[in-house]
């Protein structure tokens, strides 16, 4: 399978025009990924190498997952379209994602990220399609813009044309802050999606918030209405979003509008499940420890199916290898 979302750490090094503010370096969730990576060295350029060689060690010890699209994560603008530093808390640019990508093409794909309220937003668009981008990550909370406003017409039509999919997070965010939250709720998708663009909902449009409240209806109206509508399951065995497991895995009819995710870094759990699965494979998914593998695992302890021909198809990989 190819995981359609993976993140790509990086600090900022006087080359590789990525950001993490000051606060956001001191946390909790950096400090976490370096300790549970094992990553090594005491300079910017060392931490990222070391976090690119435990990502291509993890995928390549993988039994399932054999290719990953690493995701640029675009900053905060202001409303003149200019970088606002100030609320931009981490910056991972699309030139350092496409020059690891050329490095590994053989286990990496393109994932940009083009904030649609960046007074360049379009060009940018263009240069990273024409670069090679599989697809678009946006990260509507965390950016700060509402990806219902109609002065994005522009943008999304460049995503249609180009048939290149947006890859948008739902639900409440909490690793990166959020200016406003109800930007991530899955309503907001319907106008790229009536504009014709191929909207992938990240996390199963799950609420990250342990109860899915009307994010699960909205979910089940866009799986009705939009053909062009599809998720990945990126960081659905998490405590907070595993109840949505237990809905989706009752809509079979659905599977294959399904991708398979992990948000790798982020860990896959199998505790969520304990006391729905016969005890020796709840054994074996805990004694699992390759990221990709448990999600795969779980996934398929829990019933959901994923064809990966589907996933190779959205990204424009038919009719060649995407091993």
């Amino acid at each position: 399978m190819i995981d359609v979302h993976v993140h790509l750490a990086a600090f900022p090094d006087a080359k590789n025009g990525c950001y993490m503010s000051p606060h956001f370096k001191k946390g909790v969730l950096v400090k976490l990924i370096k300790w549970k990576l094992g990553l090594q060295g005491t300079t910017a350029e060392a931490l990222n190498e070391s976090y690119v060689a435990r990502l291509l060690a993890d995928l390549g010890a993988s039994r399932f997952v054999s290719k990953a699209v690493i995701l640029a994560l675009d900053g905060v603008y202001d409303a003149d379209g200019k970088l606002d530093e100030a609320r931009t808390h981490m910056m991972i640019g699309n030139d350092y994602v496409r020059e690891i990508v050329d490095r590994y093409p053989h286990k990496l794909l393109f994932g940009a990220s083009v904030n649609p309220r960046r007074r360049d937003a379009v060009d940018e668009l263009q240069r990273v399609i024409e670069g090679g981008a599989c697809l678009i990550k946006v990260l509507p909370p965390s950016q700060v813009f509402d990806p219902t406003d109609r002065k994005y017409r522009p943008y999304y039509r460049v995503l249609a044309n180009k048939k290149v999919p947006l890859l948008c997070h739902i639900g409440y965010e909490f690793s990166v802050k959020a200016g406003k939250q109800e930007y991530g709720f899955p309503e907001g998708l319907r106008f790229a999606l009536d504009e014709g663009v191929t909207v992938i909902g990240a996390h199963a449009c799950s609420s990250a918030v342990f109860f899915q409240g009307s994010f699960y209806t909205t979910f089940l109206e866009l799986m009705e209405k939009y053909p062009n509508f599809f998720v990945d399951l990126s960081a659905v065995t998490l405590p907070n979003r595993a109840s949505i497991i237990f809905r989706v895995r009752r809509q079979p009819e659905l599977f294959k509008r399904f991708l398979f995710g992990t948000d790798y870094p982020l860990s896959a759990y199998a505790t969520p499940f304990l006391g729905h699965l016969p005890p020796g494979k709840q054994w074996q998914l805990w004694r699992t420890k390759n990221i990709f593998d448990k999600q795969a695992l779980v996934l398929d302890a829990m019933g959901i199916a994923v064809d990966p021909s589907v996933t190779e198809k959205l990204l424009g990989l038919s009719g060649r290898s995407a091993s």
